[in-house]
């Protein structure tokens, strides 16, 4: 039988000992209400990446000329960089937004405790991920010389740091170790998908 790490209680380390998790008990209808709350969120989720996207990657596009290394003439990439701090807000802020809801709607009612929290938060994110570079990745497959060049979808590469700032921000307790981790990915990769 599979059990939901919905179900347990926090993890306590008592005195360098690791605590077994009890399971909560639940009853059929509150098992019920939360695949009914989880299948919402990701319905929801997969409904809006699409039109995301779109909104998002409209609002980013640009061309830009390179040179052609034969000498002839330049090759014109579409790019979807930030060119503005209102660029930067206009993909901060909706996932930033899209987490908070999350959260409130689906996290809060389904866990007991913050760890647990986050991580369904974390899954909902990384499907907001998937869903939207999949299409990329596919066409990647298909043609790995010339897909990599010009745009794609810049939503993963706001909902990444989007999540980290806000674990940071409103997750209380983070310890050291998740301090470090979100700065050096949420900046130092999140950073060099959107401005490299």
């Amino acid at each position: 039988m599979l059990v939901s790490p919905l179900y347990y209680e926090p993890i306590v380390n008592v005195n360098n000992k690791i605590a077994i998790p009890k399971m909560r008990k639940s009853s059929p209808a509150s098992r019920s209400r939360d695949v009914a709350i989880c299948g919402a969120g990701l319905a929801l989720t997969a409904a809006l990446v699409r039109r995301w996207d779109h909104w998002l990657n409209a609002s980013h596009h640009h061309e830009r000329a390179f040179p052609r290394k034969d000498g002839r003439g330049v090759e014109v990439y579409g790019s979807s960089r930030p060119r503005s701090l209102r660029d930067l807000a206009r993909g901060l802020l909706p996932c930033l937004a899209w987490l908070a809801a999350l959260d409130l709607a689906v996290c809060r009612p389904l866990t007991r405790d913050a760890a647990s929290r986050f991580f369904v938060l974390h899954t909902l994110a990384n499907l907001v991920v998937s869903l939207s570079s999949l299409p990329d990745m596919l066409r990647s497959m298909r043609d790995p010389v010339a897909e990599p060049l010009g745009p794609c979808n810049v939503l993963p590469v706001y909902m990444i740091p989007s999540l980290f700032i806000y674990h940071l921000t409103v997750f209380k307790d983070v310890p050291l170790d998740e301090w470090i981790h979100h700065i050096l990915f949420g900046a130092g990769i999140g950073g060099a998908g959107l401005f490299l």
